[in-house]
């Protein structure tokens, strides 16, 4: 869990994320055997089994270590969520750019038509423009 990652778009990191959710519930498939070696363990402890302290030392290793993995596991979780809306404001910021350039090669151009129907075009193509736009501020 530990490796970087080499994402490049929303759906890759939403692809780790779904893995990662699998570690999950993996490691929740597997809380009934850990709670049965603690039962297990603490019961030999409580009988006064001969190997009472490795049993306890081997309960409090396997403690820190079930405890160690679900904060490795949170920690990656949260790395990854950030990484998901690293990657949809990448995606957007990307297309707010490509819009802003495209309005204004429109706007810096000068001619607006000779004609009625060349003005018409010009105009309907601005008010698609501004539509865009409004769309676009809405979103973000």
């Amino acid at each position: 869990m530990v490796a970087k990652d080499q994402v490049r778009d929303p759906t890759s990191a939403q692809a780790l994320m779904t893995e990662h959710e699998q570690l999950k519930a993996e490691i929740e498939a597997r809380e009934e055997k850990f709670t049965t070696v603690q039962a297990l363990g603490e019961a030999m402890i409580l009988d006064g089994h001969e190997a009472s302290q490795e049993v306890r030392d081997k309960l409090e290793v396997l403690g820190r270590e079930k405890t160690k993995l679900l904060i490795s596991w949170e920690k990656r979780r949260i790395y990854l969520d950030q990484l998901i809306d690293l990657h949809i404001f990448l995606r957007d910021a990307k297309q707010l750019e490509a819009l802003c350039a495209s309005q204004e090669a429109t706007l810096s151009n000068p001619d607006v038509g000779t004609t009625v129907e060349e003005v018409d075009v010009s105009v309907k193509k601005r008010s698609e423009e501004r539509r865009v736009g409004k769309e676009c501020r809405s979103r973000w």
